[in-house]
């Protein structure tokens, strides 16, 4: 994963996944560009990046001492999962762009950080890396 600051604030970034073994198309690792607001260096905090179009799967990284991720709407549960390394994958029941909220939470439940996903591509055309090592 890479990523940098853009212009008018956030992030702009790039994550590239490699499959264990090839798909049955014979795709053997995807990338996927996202725009989040999210800083995804802030070791405290929770950034989901949509693995597809449709936001369905998203990829979560999670503070270190977080050992479940949770994705509420309208304040509920809706899915679950387990972390490993700070990170876990999720398949969501329905598009992440309809407004969930990512929770990270230790072993007691107890909630370390929360976030939204970032937008999956960069739908905004006018938003672009901020040329900060530019005069």
């Amino acid at each position: 994963m890479v990523a940098a600051p853009a212009q008018g604030g956030g992030w702009l970034g790039r994550l590239d996944v490699d499959h264990d073994r090839p798909a049955p198309d014979r795709v053997i690792g995807t990338g996927v560009l996202f725009d989040s607001r999210t800083d995804p260096a802030d070791p405290g905090g929770v950034l989901a990046v949509p693995l597809d179009e449709e936001g369905r799967a998203l990829l979560v990284v999670t503070p270190a001492a977080a050992v479940t991720v949770r994705v509420l709407r309208d304040g509920r549960e809706v899915v679950r999962g387990q972390v490993v390394s700070s990170g876990a994958v999720l398949a969501v029941p329905y598009p992440a762009s309809i407004g969930p909220v990512v929770e990270a939470l230790d072993a007691a439940g107890v909630v370390l950080a929360t976030g939204t996903p970032a937008t999956f591509g960069n739908d905004q055309g006018d938003r672009e890396v901020d040329a900060w090592d530019e005069e």
